[in-house]
């Protein structure tokens, strides 16, 4: 699956990431123009295969295409400049994480995540704790602040 990321009303990422759990084990190339920082976590975030600039040559653009249709990644030189790692470095989240995450921000308790998600009050409490862990905090307001600062949500 090849995404636009700047796309009216829905970018890329966002629509990856309102589908990707329907998908599967889609491999998915990002293609942005203007790429920045916080593009580029949320990518690495959202486990795409690869994430291409559109100002590269068509050659280059077809190989990351080829590339990541084999099933291998591919990240142009000015995503990895911008990340200050490969993707295997960075902080990553599951999808269910950030799923937990993007509710707690709107200040579902632990309970209603877990019906919502169709998922055990301990699976939730699990994941909580793994996101404080990750993110190096003690509490849901912590984890929200530092996940907004990284452009998390």
């Amino acid at each position: 699956m090849i995404l636009d990321q700047a796309m009216p009303q829905l970018d890329g990422l966002s629509l990856w990431h309102l589908i990707g759990g329907l998908m599967g084990n889609a491999q998915v190339l990002v293609c942005s123009g203007s790429a920045t920082e916080v593009t580029v976590r949320r990518a690495l975030q959202l486990k795409v295969n690869g994430f291409v600039d559109k100002s590269e040559s068509v050659d280059q653009i077809l190989f990351a295409i080829s590339e990541v249709m084999a099933g291998r990644s591919y990240f142009s030189e000015s995503f990895r400049l911008m990340s200050g790692s490969t993707p295997e470095e960075a902080l990553t989240l599951t999808r269910q994480q950030l799923a937990i995450l993007v509710m707690i921000q709107e200040g579902h308790s632990n309970k209603e995540i877990a019906r919502q998600l169709f998922v055990s009050l301990n699976t939730v409490k699990t994941h909580l704790r793994l996101l404080y862990e990750k993110l190096e905090v003690a509490n849901r307001t912590a984890c929200i602040a530092k996940a907004r600062n990284l452009g998390l949500l």
